[in-house]
């Protein structure tokens, strides 16, 4: 009993180690999440699944593929149980069991002290993506994945609870996130792996994993295009998004420290890997091939879109153990007091420059409450960020112009009448009564070239008068007759206002 207690508290102090990094206060105005709730409450209320552009009066009919549907259902349910304070806790917690399961995978080849200073010395680029996402399933998938695999080549797991586990694991995660494309992948790599390396035997025994994870995806309410939408959604991105943009891209918008750092690891990657190869004066064993194929693809993949930078933190943690493995002990020679020395600025240094904390940020719902509070009606004209908490807080007593999912909009709607409006004056002249916008409901933040000066020549026009501000939002009301008492009792001044064009 002592022993299991003792296991118990060192796996809830690690744990809490490897958790504390995720736990962040949301920022509902522009985050998914609010929409992810709302899908799952219609689902549990309805019994649908949301597959049109069902929360929008502008493009209503258009059809999506709804990937991440059981994802809504469970944020809804944590959300009811425990609110966004629950969110927060559980975003953290199932983020840390997925570096806890790298942190195990890393212990059997370099031993405790090395694996957990790796992982810390990892973590800052894992909790990079920090939001309360579906992506949190399939990070926490592929890391059981990659324990499974690593413990099937082992000899520490028996293939019936491999193949069982991974068939329903899969099943899970097609309706999770659309990432689950990478389960297949990764049974892929370790079948080629095992391949090369001359394990034929072990291979060919995973084949029936392989296709039987293929098979279960089509286990999903839209079938076939289910399958595929990892393959074609961004054919039809009419949008710019910043998470999608190049590492290097972002870097120049946004010289921010963690894209240094993200370089830094890289760089030291790239160093390694002439240590790692040339370390190897045998063959490279089929688990130098999985961890290098891994770092490559996912370091590529992470330079290409920002979003695959927590990823890569990730995979890179199972890199740096194997280049530490093959390090002559000399080297390694390390005390535990200079480790956790070493550790413990890296995480000072990252609780201090990140904004730690969990629940809503203090005033983010005031904006939506407002609206509430004082019956004000649509049509609602918005910007592309503000979309989810929109739904959130008003669906369905008003729908938005458009949300931030831009396979959900047709790329001319999105560039031909939701750019150009803010962009054009004249377009927005032209296209604005066809709506009949009656409130403009806007995220102040908003850092697109066109959102700033949009909201400046609002700030000029007469036809429309800012009546509610904060540090999130802004919002218009149309100067019409059935507006004047609220703009009487709220009337913001122009001189309140310091927006500058960008």
């Amino acid at each position: 009993m002592r022993k299991f207690l003792s296991k118990l508290l060192l796996f809830l102090l690690l744990l809490s180690c490897f958790s504390i990094l995720f736990v962040r206060k949301i920022n509902l105005a522009t985050a998914d999440i609010g929409r992810h709730i709302k899908n799952g409450e219609v689902l549990l209320t309805t019994g649908k699944i949301v597959s049109t552009n069902f929360y929008s009066y502008t493009q209503p009919d258009l059809k999506v593929v709804n990937h991440h549907w059981l994802s809504g259902v469970i944020f809804f349910l944590v959300y009811k149980a425990f609110g966004f304070s629950g969110l927060s806790f559980f975003y953290a917690i199932l983020s840390g069991l997925a570096v806890y399961l790298l942190y195990l995978i890393s212990k059997k080849q370099v031993g405790g002290d090395i694996a957990f200073f790796v992982v810390m010395l990892l973590l800052p680029l894992m909790s990079y993506r920090v939001e309360v996402r579906p992506e949190v399933f399939s990070v926490l998938f592929i890391c059981i994945y990659l324990y499974l695999l690593f413990g099937y080549i082992r000899n520490e797991i028996n293939f019936k609870y491999l193949l069982l586990f991974i068939a329903s694991t899969q099943l899970f995660w097609v309706n999770l996130h659309i990432f689950f494309i990478v389960g297949p992948f990764l049974i892929a790599l370790f079948i080629f792996a095992l391949f090369i390396t001359h394990n034929v035997k072990r291979a060919k025994k995973l084949l029936p994993v392989l296709f039987l994870s293929i098979a279960v995806c089509f286990i999903n309410p839209f079938g076939i295009n289910g399958v595929l939408e990892p393959l074609t959604i961004l054919r039809t991105y009419g949008y710019r998004i910043y998470e999608n943009q190049p590492l290097l891209f972002v870097q120049g918008y946004n010289p921010s420290m963690i894209y240094y750092y993200a370089d830094i690891i890289f760089t030291l990657g790239v160093v390694y890997l002439g240590l790692f190869i040339g370390s190897a004066r045998k063959k490279l064993c089929t688990e130098d091939v999985i961890v290098l194929t891994l770092f490559v693809i996912f370091g590529l993949a992470a330079f290409g879109m920002v979003r695959m930078l927590s990823l890569f933190g990730f995979i890179a943690c199972l890199f740096f153990a194997s280049v530490l493995e093959k390090i002559p002990n000399t080297l390694m020679n390390v005390s535990s007091a200079i480790n956790y020395l070493l550790l413990a600025s890296l995480v000072s240094i990252a609780i201090i420059t990140r904004s730690l904390g969990w629940g809503l940020y203090p005033g983010v719902q005031n904006g939506a409450r407002f609206f509430v509070e004082n019956n004000l009606k649509g049509p609602i004209f918005n910007n592309y960020d503000i979309g989810g908490y929109l739904i959130f807080n008003l669906f369905p007593k008003e729908k938005v112009f458009v949300d931030n999912r831009p396979e959900a909009y047709s790329v001319s709607f999105l560039k031909d009448t939701l750019i150009k409006m803010q962009q054009d004056e004249e377009a927005w002249k032209e296209l604005s009564p066809k709506f009949n916008f009656n409130v403009i409901f806007f995220y102040l933040n908003d850092m697109t070239d066109w959102a700033q000066p949009f909201l400046l020549r609002r700030l000029d026009d007469p036809q429309w008068v800012p009546v509610y501000g904060d540090s999130f939002t802004l919002v218009f009301v149309k100067n019409t007759p059935e507006n004047q008492s609220i703009i009487q009792s709220y009337k913001i001044p122009r001189e309140s206002f310091r927006l500058t064009k960008r």
